[in-house]
Formats: C-alpha cells, sequence, structure tokens
C-alpha cells in the first residue's frame, strides 16, 4: 500500500514539474509512518508474551497432555489400530 502510494506521489510530482528535493522530502514520512507502526505491532505482542509460532505452544500442549513425546503418541496409536481382532 505504501509502495502504491509513494509511486502515485512520485508521478503527481512529475507531472507538475516540481523539484526533486520537494518530492523526495514529501516521501519519506510514508516510510518512517509503516516503521512506527511495524515497532508499535511488534512492541504489542512482545509485551503480550504472545508466541512466535503456534506450533511451539501446540508441541508444548501435546507433549503435557500425553506425558510423553510425540513419536510414542503415534506408537500408541498404531498399536491400537492395528491390533488383530481376537473374537
Amino acid at each position: 500500500m505504501a509502495a502504491l502510494l509513494l509511486r502515485h506521489v512520485g508521478h503527481h510530482c512529475l507531472q507538475a514539474h516540481f523539484s526533486p528535493q520537494l518530492c523526495i522530502r514529501n516521501a519519506v514520512p510514508l516510510g518512517t509512518m509503516a516503521k512506527e507502526e511495524m515497532e508499535q505491532f511488534w512492541n504489542k505482542n512482545i509485551g503480550s508474551n504472545r508466541p512466535v509460532s503456534p506450533h511451539i505452544t501446540i508441541y508444548t500442549l501435546w507433549e503435557a497432555e500425553t506425558g510423553g513425546s510425540r513419536g510414542q503418541e503415534i506408537e500408541t496409536i498404531l498399536a491400537n489400530t492395528v491390533k488383530p481382532r481376537l473374537y
């Protein structure tokens, strides 16, 4: 979105025959605002102690529920599914 706006401003400057210094000066705050928004986003996420990836939490929960590792859980599921019928 910022790139599109910057393109529009640059195109407008060329059509209006403004000096390059004026166009560049007007375009700089767009990058600064984007950087500030990005910093606010990351500061908010870091402050709320969210994990970077949800898979880290899911794996930890899986291990806590089963009391073992993920490989042991899969072995148990396969052993229960592939049992021969005794009746």
